[in-house]
């Protein structure tokens, strides 16, 4: 063979050989990798910039180490990411054709409103309403910003009361308050965080909490939805500066899922957030929220595992706060009832520690209050004036009562001061003359929300008839101020109005969240958003 053929033949046999390789390693190629729904679409998981220091750290240590996912703080991202960890008003208030942006994921943790203060200053603070005059510095641009405003707004503190100085770095904040110039950091967070755990450690400091007044609570969590009391633990700070547990109110600060997820990642993530440590179930978790939704993949996974009840539709509501896997009646729904009327729910049965239900049982026994009585009277001499032994010598118009609606009259008492006697005394200083309640009827709110069935207004056990949300209460039945009424702009929550499919303006009262969700199909056909 000459030299030429030799040289030909190597080479065909050294292209035969790379071609079956490249063909080999193709084909291997396409065989094995196959990218992944999450591999070819991270999740995009939103924290706000301003709070990105607090946030952050939730994303990378554990959803990250799960799922590819790309953080962004991208403000245009805030409603369209895949995931979001937000405190839960911010997505309430987004509430657009009775819809939210997100579906709702998971509790993660409190958020508690505080100021931080030296603990060393001239005078320390034990409330937020007693800083007027001082200079607070608040995180500008993020949630933390919009929710304190929120609150400014609702103690009536503007910034003539107090000096507001807006910031975006952390550490400016920190060494403004280290230098005193400024008297307090306003704060939304968790507790223990890095940044208040290396401050206690650089200087002594002290937490004011925010205190609401009891009546004032429900006007609180109405005009700022989800609000909620909350904890502030101390201990994994320095001691002994920080050295008790604070109670103050924040928000459920929570992870949000969009609605564009598949179902099956829906039901992946929901596993790894609902059980970080397999088999293990953070109880936090299951909780839900009282307004948003969960999605169809983390119900449906939710289910599986007997979290959430299967409805029938006309289960008592406790059945929607407890785990089953069937349907919540007979037994079950005794039980569910039970637990629903416990007093964290706001019980129906409490106990009476007045005389209100022996008032009760004597109105039932007692005529109606006006009865004539012309052929007896009263004289000064009470032996036998109730056997109507005087005759022929009362007026025609005389009233005659007995004893038990005698009883009943004398209830009545002058409330800001009950040792004034009789009513005209009373009100002739411009106070209040009433009685309590002894029935529904006379209280003046009893059902006045027509448009779904209900029983708000009623007569309660204590005597006091249940107001709605923002009246201000002058006795057991009396009242001054307007009611809140639901589906109002915020800038004026006491609208009230009645179109013309209404029955009646859309009062609040106190959860009544659970009567409305029951009734919704019948509040939007009345054009009323639930």
């Amino acid at each position: 063979m000459n030299k030429p053929v030799c040289i030909l033949i190597i080479l065909i046999l050294i292209y035969l050989f790379y071609k079956r390789n490249s063909i080999t390693e193709s084909f291997y190629i396409k065989q094995i990798y196959n990218p992944s729904y999450l591999e070819r679409n991270p999740l995009v998981c939103y924290v706000s910039e301003p709070e990105e220091y607090l946030d952050k750290s939730y994303f990378e240590n554990v959803i990250g180490k799960k799922f590819p996912i790309r953080i962004t703080t991208n403000k245009s991202d805030m409603f369209s990411a895949d995931l979001a960890l937000l405190p839960e008003n911010i997505i309430l208030e987004k509430k657009q054709n009775n819809s939210y942006p997100y579906d709702y994921l998971s509790h993660i943790k409190d958020v508690s409103f505080y100021l931080v203060e030296l603990a060393n200053s001239e005078t320390e603070y034990n409330s937020i309403s007693e800083m007027k005059g001082k200079t607070i510095y608040l995180c500008k641009n993020g949630y933390t910003d919009i929710l304190w405003k929120k609150l400014i707004n609702f103690l009536n503190l503007t910034e003539n009361n107090i000096k507001i100085v807006y910031y975006s770095d952390p550490e400016i904040a920190k060494n403004a308050l280290k230098n005193k110039e400024a008297d307090a950091i306003a704060m939304l967070t968790s507790h223990p965080n890095d940044y208040i755990f290396n401050m206690s450690y650089e200087m002594k400091l002290h937490f004011v909490p925010l205190k609401i007044d009891d009546n004032l609570v429900d006007i609180a969590q109405y005009t700022m939805k989800g609000l909620k009391k909350t904890k502030i633990s101390c201990k994994q700070y320095r001691y002994p500066y920080l050295k008790q547990n604070y109670e103050s109110f924040g928000f459920s600060h929570s992870l949000f899922i969009g609605k564009n997820l598949p179902n099956d990642i829906v039901e992946d993530i929901t596993k790894y957030v609902f059980q970080p440590k397999e088999g293990i179930t953070r109880s936090a978790a299951v909780g839900g929220s009282y307004y948003i939704p969960f999605s169809v993949g983390t119900r449906s996974w939710l289910e599986k595992q007997g979290y959430i009840s299967i409805s029938d539709g006309t289960e008592d509501p406790g059945c929607t706060l407890l785990a089953g896997k069937n349907v919540c009646t007979g037994e079950a729904g005794e039980y569910a009832k039970h637990v629903y009327n416990k007093d964290f729910w706001g019980s129906t049965s409490p106990n009476d520690p007045t005389v209100v239900s022996y008032l009760k049982e004597t109105n039932k026994r007692a005529e109606p209050e006006f009865k004539a009585k012309d052929t007896c009277k009263y004289d000064n001499d009470d032996s036998g004036k109730y056997q109507c032994e005087y005759k022929r010598v009362c007026p025609e118009n005389y009233v005659s009562r007995s004893i038990f609606r005698r009883v009943i009259d004398d209830s009545y008492l002058c409330f800001e001061d009950i040792s004034i006697k009789p009513e005209a005394n009373c009100t002739r200083d411009g106070k209040t003359w009433d009685k309590p309640c002894l029935s529904n009827e006379e209280c003046p709110f009893y059902k006045a929300n027509q448009n779904y069935p209900n029983e708000f207004g009623k007569c309660l056990d204590d005597g006091f008839c249940q107001m709605p949300l923002g009246v201000t209460r002058k006795a057991y039945r009396k009242y001054e101020s307007t009611p809140i009424c639901h589906n109002c702009p915020p800038d004026n929550p006491r609208c009230c109005k009645k179109t013309e499919i209404m029955a009646s303006a859309d009062f609040a009262f106190k959860n009544d969240r659970l009567e409305r969700l029951k009734n919704s199909k019948e509040l939007e056909l009345r054009g009323i958003i639930v």
